[in-house]
């Protein structure tokens, strides 16, 4: 694989960015790309500040950059790193750096975040608006972990979201579970599970880890969307236009998966729950990577007014997992 593209990452200090440091590091390995390191500072360098203490925060930025640069070494050696400081705040240097990066990867929290608050201001803001994938770690990921889970709604946004899952997914040698979840607005106990032939499944969510089911011969394809059917042959007629759909969006989305990238092992899974954040939440337990589209399959209006879809914003406050929140273009 040929060097390609940036990935930049925002550092706060290293014990709030570690995590997001860290990940990019590997992320920009696999990648064979540079890692772009920036940390913004807002506070101190204004027009009439004392020579002194600008001297001091210019020394402070100096030191966290260091300790970045030892991060990164530690998880990726040999990785050509840049490493800057630049005045602003933390949200507008990241959004100016998108510009000519491939990836843009932060921590959930700044040190000034609020306890108990797992997304910040400056994550906040850039899902939903940032021009390029971004990533966002709420936490340190989970030892272990392995798969790509994508979210599909048949939005544009979702599709976008495949094609960055399927890659993620052939660049770290893993499968890639498609999962669509849906209500027929009535309200269930439960979560009833309808995966793709061969997954294991119990109330509750998936029993295996995401990109973790078998493949069919031939092209890495599971049987998209069979289970859906299934419940569709065997339903009432509201359940049963629910499930049809949902199993007409999953053939779309492996489809989508293969014609990316025709290697990738895609496991197909229809989930039937009362809240969509929820059985995506339980069904990301175990996955290296969760991706979602950024708004949605929502009105233009309602994208207008919050720029990030609700389930999205969700996950970005409860998930595990990284999660990579990908627009196919302006709302």
């Amino acid at each position: 694989m040929s060097e390609r593209g940036v990935v930049s990452v925002g550092v706060c200090d290293p014990d709030s960015s570690g995590a997001a440091l860290r990940w990019a590091a590997r992320e920009a390995s696999r990648r064979r790309a540079q890692l772009r390191v920036l940390h913004a500072v807002h506070h101190g360098l204004l027009p009439g500040t004392p020579e002194e203490h600008r001297a001091a925060v210019a020394r402070a930025a100096a030191r966290v950059l260091q300790q970045a640069c030892a991060a990164v070494r530690e998880a990726a050696p040999g990785l050509r790193v840049s490493t800057h400081t630049v005045h602003g705040r933390a949200r507008d240097v990241l959004a100016g750096a998108a510009a000519g990066s491939d990836l843009v990867v932060v921590g959930a929290r700044g040190r000034s975040g609020a306890p108990g608050l797992a997304l910040g201001s400056t994550s906040a803001a850039l899902a939903g608006t940032c021009p390029v994938p971004l990533v966002v770690l709420a936490h340190d990921p989970v030892r272990g972990a392995s798969g790509v889970l994508v979210g599909v709604d048949g939005s544009a946004d979702a599709r976008a979201a495949v094609r960055f899952a399927a890659r993620a997914a052939e660049r770290s040698g893993e499968g890639l579970t498609v999962l669509h979840a849906w209500d027929d607005l009535d309200t269930y106990p439960g979560l009833a599970v309808h995966p793709g032939p061969g997954a294991a499944s119990r109330p509750g969510g998936p029993s295996t880890a995401p990109g973790g089911g078998g493949s069919a011969p031939g092209d890495g394809r599971e049987a998209a969307g069979t289970a859906g059917r299934e419940a569709a042959g065997t339903a009432g007629p509201v359940v049963a236009w629910f499930a049809g759909r949902s199993a007409t969006l999953l053939d779309e989305a492996v489809e989508l998966a293969l014609e990316t990238c025709p290697g990738v092992r895609v496991h197909p899974l229809s989930v039937r729950a009362p809240s969509t954040a929820g059985a995506v939440l339980r069904a990301s337990r175990g996955a290296r990577l969760l991706v979602l589209g950024a708004r949605g399959d929502r009105h233009p209006s309602a994208r207008a007014v919050a720029p990030t879809g609700a389930v999205t914003r969700a996950l970005l406050h409860t998930a595990r997992a990284p999660v990579a929140v990908v627009a196919a273009g302006p709302a």
